[in-house]
């Protein structure tokens, strides 16, 4: 009973710390205006590829392929 108290709380403990999609989509949308400011190319390409998993568009899709 002790090793199941103890996986539940591990468990709840690992979920609550888990990041919102909501804020994982804001940084990266400030990762990109980041990168883009820098000119860092490989950046763009890294912050544009994780805004399309997160939020599909295929605005963003075409300006991944363009650069």
């Amino acid at each position: 009973m002790k090793k199941l108290f103890f996986s539940v709380l591990i468990a709840v403990s690992f979920l609550s710390l888990a990041q919102a999609q909501e804020n994982l989509t804001q940084h990266y949308k400030a990762y990109y205006d980041q990168m883009r400011l820098q000119g860092d190319v490989n950046g763009v390409i890294n912050a544009l590829t994780h805004l399309t998993i997160l939020d599909p568009s295929t605005t963003r899709r075409d300006t991944l392929a363009y650069v």
